[in-house]
């Protein structure tokens, strides 16, 4: 993206969320506030006035929304809602870009009418953004029409957004009662079970006697449904050393979320399937190495950061191993300075407002219209 940016000039760009999710997940407002130095100004989405007053720039984030209901009758109607709303911003002159946060959603709900809404979005999109290069790849073999309109724009850090709010390392665990000495592994966020949080548990059993004795495992947030939690319950009730595995099982606030993470020495991301993690640039903006899968956009985000641990999870005890690989790496490295240089000039707030800014500059040349 080579041209340059102009002050917006009284173009209007209206998001999908802007800022209807800041409490579950601010990155939207952490995008849309940097663009505003580069004179882009989001209008938070409502419908009935995007469809009467069109913008010149509609940005759509997650699709399911419109369609992610258990009612087929009622998914069905909800995408026609997002059909019409789309043909009638393209037929006045609106450009459409749309994040593509997954490949599909992880709670398979209504799998055709994803495909149709996806496939119909892509159409109409001058520019598809994902969050790295692994999901320009991916989103191109998916959308095989569609190759050109891909941009990858990535995730920014959290660091200028909580810097209010975060702990150090003691401060965090005196809040939340834990030890000082032991070494914490932490999974926080929603429990759902593409997360892996079964498989963590099991292979944190399963870590090597003599460096579980030094370790936590913390899992903290709140199931997604009763029949999965049951099956963490129960894996739990399986283990003897039940003092060596903490189990917090509510909603986390913000302020929560925030102290587990800072309490903790390696986050762990046990994923059977991800595309982009935010969770990974959380726990990076705090200077937490972390454990993830060879999937999705990991790999880049942790080899721009020069630490943690990626593991192939189609190998046997990979994950085991990768647990004791970061145990032994960093209970002797202290490395939460280094992680955070890195993430500041890598992940920078301005840097993904500015490009998100020559994006809808470019897409609003000739070429396009």
């Amino acid at each position: 993206m080579k041209k340059s940016i102009s002050p917006s000039g009284g173009r209007t760009l209206v998001a999908f969320p802007r800022d209807g999710n800041k409490s579950f997940n601010p990155y939207t407002h952490i995008v849309y506030a940097a663009l505003e130095k580069y004179g882009w100004f989001a209008e938070d989405f409502r419908e009935g006035k995007t469809f009467f007053h069109p913008p010149d720039v509609f940005h759509i984030h997650w699709l399911e929304p419109y369609y992610a209901f258990k009612n087929p009758l009622e998914s069905f109607f909800s995408a026609l809602k997002l059909v019409i709303l789309l043909e009638r911003l393209v037929s006045k002159g609106t450009k459409i870009v749309w994040t593509m946060h997954n490949l599909a959603s992880h709670e398979k709900l209504q799998p055709s009418i994803e495909r149709f809404l996806q496939n119909f979005v892509a159409r109409k999109a001058s520019a598809i953004v994902t969050l790295s290069e692994a999901g320009v790849e991916l989103g191109r073999k998916r959308f095989p029409f569609q190759e050109d309109k891909f941009f990858a724009l990535p995730h920014p850090h959290y660091r200028d957004y909580y810097r209010e709010k975060m702990l150090s390392r003691v401060e965090a665990r005196q809040k939340l009662g834990l030890p000082e000495k032991n070494f914490i592994f932490l999974f926080a966020g929603q429990i759902r079970p593409y997360k892996g949080v079964l498989e963590l548990i099991e292979s944190f059993k399963n870590l090597d006697p003599a460096a579980k004795g030094h370790c936590l495992l913390v899992v903290a947030g709140k199931a997604s449904d009763a029949s999965y939690l049951k099956e963490i319950e129960a894996a739990l009730g399986e283990n003897k050393d039940v003092k060596n595995i903490l189990f917090f099982h509510r909603y986390l606030e913000e302020e929560d979320l925030l102290a587990f993470v800072a309490a903790s020495d390696v986050g762990v991301l046990p994923y059977r399937d991800v595309l982009n993690s935010g969770s990974a640039l959380l726990y990076s903006s705090l200077g937490i190495p972390v454990v993830g899968p060879k999937i999705g956009a990991l790999p880049e985000v942790m080899d721009a950061l020069r630490e943690g641990v990626l593991y192939d999870p189609q190998e046997k005890n990979a994950l085991r191993d990768s647990l004791f690989e970061a145990f032994e790496r960093y209970r002797v490295k202290e490395v939460r300075e280094e992680i955070i240089d890195l993430v500041e000039a890598s992940f920078s707030p301005d840097r993904i407002g500015r490009l998100h800014a020559e994006l809808y500059a470019e897409i609003e040349a000739p070429k396009y219209c």
